[in-house]
């Protein structure tokens, strides 16, 4: 994806997480959340390690659906990976659950389950 894009990896890096703080805004903004619920609810995702490790998961999978299906260019990138799926209900519980407990511990037990 570096060369595709002729980036850095500190940039892709950043790309990487740049998208994946957009994407939990969405997905609250979709569920109609606003003002101080909206914001609390993303600062969870963004500080849960679970979400980072299934921001990661989502990412790789489409990086690889994307160079696939030939869309060589960055706006399709940015198209692509801003249509990917929400997580589901039994995720989202493990997210929040994850920052009510250590770190490791949540680790833990999403590895277990993904």
């Amino acid at each position: 994806m570096c060369d595709l894009f002729n980036m850095t990896s500190d940039a892709y890096l950043e790309m990487w997480y740049e998208y994946g703080c957009e994407y939990a805004e969405r997905l609250f903004k979709s569920w109609a959340l606003n003002g101080k619920a909206h914001k609390r609810a993303v600062h969870i995702y963004i500080c849960s390690t679970v979400f980072w490790f299934f921001w990661a998961k989502l990412w790789m999978k489409s990086c690889e659906k994307f160079l696939v299906r030939g869309l060589h260019t960055r706006k399709g990138f940015d198209i692509f990976i801003r249509n990917q799926p929400q997580p589901g209900k039994d995720l989202h519980r493990q997210i929040v659950a994850a920052s009510k407990a250590t770190s490791k511990e949540a680790a833990r037990k999403f590895h277990e389950n993904y």
